[in-house]
């Protein structure tokens, strides 16, 4: 059975594309967008779906690896989490 909620590379492209868009005119600065873009593009490679389909303990357990197991910083996840934050607060304009 094909999986529907898989995100395609070219899914990935437009969603990223929008929300840099969105990031822009939001004023954002550039360092800011390219921290959240990345945040959700690694998101969707560690969940293989698309955000809208993205459960909030599927961003827990993306988070909680950050931090236990890559041994990222706090300030790191911070961001993660205000990227997330963001993405899931847009996710039915995307």
């Amino acid at each position: 059975m094909e999986n529907f909620s898989e995100i395609s590379v070219k899914e990935l492209g437009s969603l990223l594309e929008k929300m840099k868009k969105r990031l822009s005119v939001s004023n954002h600065s550039q360092q800011t967008i390219v921290n959240y873009l990345r945040a959700v593009e690694y998101l969707c490679k560690y969940t293989g779906k698309k955000p809208v389909d993205t459960d909030i303990d599927e961003v827990t357990d993306y988070l909680y690896q950050l931090q236990y197991h890559k041994f990222r910083a706090w300030r790191t996840i911070k961001i993660y989490v205000a990227a997330e934050w963001l993405l899931l607060n847009q996710k039915k304009g995307l």
